[in-house]
């Protein structure tokens, strides 16, 4: 398994290298300089940028800091929310900051790959120390349209269906921003789903027994409002347990159920505790 510390980049690779490697068109790094003198991978208008979108949309680049990196259970990931980020910045990184949340929010929709440069941050300067390329592909698993809240996760041979709930597999046609009826629409967070079944790892969270596999490979369970939405319960990390579909039916229907809201309450609570997650 690797550990976070393997991730921290050892140089400093210049953005404009690395994004003639990935074959982006480079031409105008050098048309759009005013001091003809200075060379192209200085120029101001594309190096301090937090994201790239080659041209025919098929390649994104987005630079993450190290620092922000946390793993569960062995999987790598990073929250953000771009969009809300913007609202609070001045012009220059609120234009970067809405750049990065379109770029995630097309990859998510197209499914693409992502290639991450790994920054790390110099505390004197609160700049870029190193930055390098990870040879590793990432995927944005998780990303609501509405608020830009995000997470994106780390691996090569990794692909994003491999973990799911009743939403995916029922193929709801809006990817960004999911909804639960019982007479009434709820709004569920893509992001809020993802991080649970990772925290669950494909077993159930209250009996521990492994999800089955779905017919397109995919490790099942269900996600479950611990206090239902209905009754003003959140849409939130700490309220929401994966459950295999035998107990989430419990949970919801049977009589004198061991899985009361403080049981399933308590059992999250624990793995917060001991930082499974």
């Amino acid at each position: 398994m690797i550990q976070l510390s393997e991730l921290r980049p050892s140089g400093k690779q210049r953005v404009y290298d690395i994004l003639t490697v990935l074959e982006f068109d480079m031409a105008d790094w050098s048309e759009s300089l005013t001091n003809k003198e200075r060379s192209p991978s200085s120029n101001p208008k594309y190096c301090y940028n937090w994201s790239f979108v080659r041209d025919d949309k098929k390649v994104i680049v987005l630079f993450l800091w190290y620092e922000e990196m946390r793993i569960i259970n062995g999987r790598i990931y990073q929250e953000h929310s771009f969009k809300q980020y913007a609202e609070e910045q001045e012009k220059g990184r609120k234009k970067r900051s809405l750049e990065i949340d379109y770029a995630i929010g097309l990859a998510y929709e197209k499914k693409l790959s992502i290639d991450v440069v790994i920054c790390q941050g110099n505390e004197n300067t609160k700049g870029v120390l190193k930055r390098e390329l990870d040879q590793e592909k990432w995927f944005v698993t998780g990303y609501d349209d509405k608020t830009g809240a995000c997470i994106i996760e780390r691996g090569n041979s990794y692909q994003p269906s491999k973990l799911a709930d009743q939403f995916d597999a029922n193929n709801i046609n809006n990817p960004k921003y999911e909804y639960e009826k019982y007479g009434v629409e709820y709004a569920r967070s893509s992001v809020i789903r993802r991080k649970v079944l990772l925290r669950a790892n494909g077993k159930c969270e209250y009996c521990l027994s492994d999800g089955f596999i779905t017919n397109s490979g995919d490790k099942y369970l269900e996600t479950h409002h611990i206090l239902p939405l209905s009754q003003g319960g959140d849409d939130s990390f700490i309220n929401v347990i994966a459950l295999c579909p035998e107990d989430h039916r419990k949970a919801h229907f049977e009589k004198d159920s061991f899985l009361t809201q403080e049981s399933l309450s308590n059992i999250v609570k624990a793995k917060l505790t001991v930082g499974n997650c």
